[in-house]
């Protein structure tokens, strides 16, 4: 055991964004049930994955594993907690992207031209970090903001005047002209529309999703997703640097309300909620971006940090090329296509190795959304993965006041992805099953496991301080104890 965990406490060890949207399963557990149910060469499946965290326990303890993710975001992180970059091409893919040509000049130098200032002590031009937007007199009126303080930091001051970097300052004239200037937003903003999926009786919603950003924060965050896209990367770094961008977003927008720190993002009857802050900061979006890097940067450090070092995913097309030959795991997304992957096709044309049977499914049940967390990942999905993976989503649900689905339906998916994945079970399999949701959620996993023909072998309730409420384990159809 290497303690590569998804929740490790120190800075650097965790996504936030993952933390709300898809919190991983406890290592402990998943660790000790591989260990009691699988030995060595075993196959172990996660039927709703929420970003590989089973399948990298599984490889690290010498097992194959099986992913199946519940959203194309959690599909995302797998492809770097099951493959991690190796640093230094991480660092290499940043900085080449900071130096890549944009106009007449670099990304990097381009975004910072549009919060180019210069120091209110000795006049030397810089970059701005962040400008505070607030309701003034007049503003107050209209309803609406203006900039007000600009926060920079300035070497030279403090190396001749003492004192810390940060400095602040009212805006100058020329501050304010490049606040209100034009900037090509508009021909952004089209670009950007077109990766949000229009929902049934939301049509403006995506319009007020790009209007929490300034005309500059908006260019500049879409310029730095089009150069993520627009260069040939591997897999797992491209996966990297998109969720650099994804924790960059909420930072350089109008949630924004403390330095480095956003509000939650809010959706009622189909329309974003506006904050109700008298105040926000537009962040420099290359600087949020910059620092939204680091955290995956420490966090793909956690990954390789292994005694062993960095244990690399093999990935294979179905089940079957599990035991063909080199490689360990499959991943792919929850539902039908999922399934597919794990079907014994006895005519497979020069295939002759046999189908490795599953011998664990563990694992979470699917995430039951609430209004929120739908929201949050309608947004993040438009942002960082485009139209067709953001509509794989339940979008109706944005359209109400609130949204739950209801425990019935919990039922029924576990169900079915149960049938679906019982004819690759092993005799002595076992389907262990880690519920976070209270008692409605645990009598969902056993309905959902007795509808498909899956014995109960236990509940075990967890201590309440843990976060974990039960471990339910069922025996597959014809199974054996």
């Amino acid at each position: 055991m290497t303690g590569r965990g998804p929740l490790d406490p120190r800075p650097g060890y965790s996504l936030p964004v993952f933390d709300r949207v898809a919190p991983p399963p406890p290592l402990s557990v998943v660790a000790a049930r591989i260990e009691q149910h699988t030995g060595p060469g075993d196959v172990v499946a996660d039927l709703f994955g929420r970003g590989g965290w089973v399948a990298r326990a599984a490889l690290d303890r010498q097992r194959k594993a099986v992913s199946l993710e519940s959203s194309p975001l959690t599909r995302m992180l797998a492809e770097v907690v099951l493959r991690p970059p190796d640093v230094r091409h991480l660092d290499a893919a940043f900085q080449g992207m900071a130096a890549s040509p944009r106009r007449d000049s670099s990304l990097k130098a381009a975004i910072g031209d549009h919060f180019a200032t210069r120091c209110a002590t000795c006049g030397r031009t810089l970059v701005i970090d962040e400008v505070v937007w607030a309701i003034g007199d007049e503003a107050g009126i209209a309803g609406r903001m203006k900039p007000l303080t600009r926060h920079y930091r300035c070497a030279v001051c403090r190396d001749q005047r003492g004192g810390s970097e940060g400095r602040q300052a009212p805006l100058d004239r020329d501050d304010l002209r490049r606040a209100s200037a034009d900037v090509g937003a508009a021909a952004m903003r089209a670009s950007m529309l077109a990766r949000f999926p229009i929902v049934d009786g939301a049509d403006h919603l995506p319009d007020e999703l790009l209007d929490l950003h300034t005309d500059r924060q908006l260019v500049g965050l879409g310029a730095i997703l089009e150069r993520i896209e627009g260069d040939l990367r591997a897999a797992p770094v491209l996966a990297a640097l998109r969720l650099a961008l994804l924790h960059a977003i909420l930072p350089a927008s109008r949630l924004a309300t403390q330095s480095g720190k956003a509000s939650t993002l809010r959706i009622s009857a189909g329309h974003v909620r506006p904050p109700s802050g008298t105040q926000f900061r537009e962040r420099n979006p290359w600087l949020a971006f910059e620092d939204s890097f680091r955290i995956v940067r420490g966090f793909v450090q956690h990954l390789e940090g292994g005694i062993g070092g960095p244990l690399q995913a093999r990935l294979g097309e179905d089940l079957r090329s599990l035991g063909e030959g080199t490689a360990t795991t499959v991943l792919g997304m929850n539902g039908p296509s999922g399934y597919l992957t794990l079907r014994d096709d006895p005519t497979a044309y020069g295939r002759s190795a046999e189908t490795p049977r599953i011998r664990l499914v563990l694992g979470q049940p699917p995430m039951r959304p609430n209004l929120d967390r739908l929201a949050a990942a309608y947004h993040a999905t438009s942002w960082v993965l485009g139209r067709e993976a953001a509509g794989l989503l339940q979008l109706e649900g944005l359209t109400g006041g609130a949204f739950r689905v209801p425990w019935s339906r919990q039922a029924t998916d576990i169900g079915q992805a149960l049938q679906a994945i019982e004819p690759s079970l092993a005799r002595d399999g076992r389907v262990v099953q880690l519920v976070d949701g209270g008692p409605e959620a645990t009598i969902a996993a056993v309905l959902g496991g007795a509808a498909a023909g899956y014995r109960l072998l236990g509940v075990r309730l967890t201590d309440a301080d843990d976060g974990w409420k039960a471990v339910v384990e069922q025996l597959p159809p014809g199974g054996i104890l």
